[in-house]
């Protein structure tokens, strides 16, 4: 017998486990390697995904480390349903529902638990398989909108003990930002026959009267900025805190920051260290990832917004 080596075609793994040969499958099932998730290193699995799969759409928040993912494969099939697909880690299906508040979950405040995939870290991902329509038949009526195949790794039988690290450093910034009018002040306009003068209540203090925005309401349509119409602002009433400003007026013009103030370019450092080894009895391994944020894009600035 003589020795005869060849190399083995591309493997995917399918349902219930099952590795298949990739050109004898009669339907799509696209494949996202190690590699292709670490080459730009994201805080969590689902992000990884973005782009790299067609008909697969990722919603990742803004801003917010380790919020909640939300993943459709080929759009929603449902419209008072669930729509994310079904996540089976190393053959175990996985439930990734939210568990955010209401609020939260229609975008109006509340908290934001994050989603349960993101437990997952990437670098510990030796492939993701993605399973849609009929070939996600055989998990059932839970893989309707779709399966997520996640195979993680594991140690490799070698004489010498395998350590890999892998470091990332992310910075965000702020991509859109509302088109903010600059002609009006904030708070509403008191007319003249209310008792106002230039749109402005006129309050007298000491025997002086001042000209003072209304900002009790619940809008921003308040008097046209004008350098030429003085007023009295938040900080000019509190003699003990504010002496320097006590009863001093200042120009009604717009602000010299605005909302593109309020941010900061956020920067994140991801490290990860994977050490593995294996022999004839066993393999193992194991990943440790450190991760921190030394300022998002959603925190203040400490600046004047006068």
């Amino acid at each position: 017998m003589s020795e005869d080596a060849q190399a083995l075609e591309e493997v995917v793994v399918t349902a219930l486990g099952v590795e298949r040969d990739a050109k004898s499958l009669s339907y799509s099932a696209p494949k996202v390697s190690s590699e292709d998730l670490s080459t730009a290193q994201n805080n969590n699995a689902i992000s990884a995904l973005s782009g790299k799969v067609a008909g697969l759409k990722v919603n990742s928040p803004s801003g917010n480390l380790g919020g909640s993912q939300r993943i459709l494969i080929r759009g929603a099939n449902s419209v008072t349903g669930e729509n994310q697909p079904l996540f089976v880690i190393d053959g175990i299906p996985m439930d990734n529902s939210g568990f955010n508040t209401t609020d939260a979950q229609r975008g109006g405040g509340g908290v934001d638990y994050g989603s349960t995939i993101n437990d997952i870290d990437p670098n510990s991902i030796a492939s993701v398989t993605v399973l849609k329509g009929a070939a996600a038949a055989l998990y059932g009526s839970r893989a309707s909108n779709g399966v997520v195949l996640i195979t993680t790794k594991t140690g490799k039988s070698s004489k010498k003990l395998g350590i890999s690290v892998n470091t990332s450093v992310t910075f965000s910034d702020v991509a859109i930002l509302p088109d903010l009018q600059r002609q009006y002040g904030g708070g509403a306009i008191i007319s003249d026959a209310d008792g106002g003068r230039n749109g402005f209540e006129v309050a007298n203090i000491n025997g002086t009267d001042y000209l003072i925005p209304q900002y009790a309401v619940d809008e921003s349509w308040g008097p046209k900025y004008d350098p030429s119409i003085q007023y009295l602002a938040w900080n000019a009433y509190d003699q003990e805190s504010f002496p320097n400003d006590y009863l001093k007026t200042r120009s009604w013009v717009a602000p010299d920051n605005d909302v593109e103030s309020f941010f900061n370019t956020g920067i994140t450092t991801n490290n990860n260290l994977t050490i593995s080894s294996g022999g004839d009895k066993g393999s193992s391994l194991m990943s440790v990832g450190n991760e921190k944020s030394t300022g998002t894009v959603m925190e203040p600035k400490l600046t004047s917004i006068f």
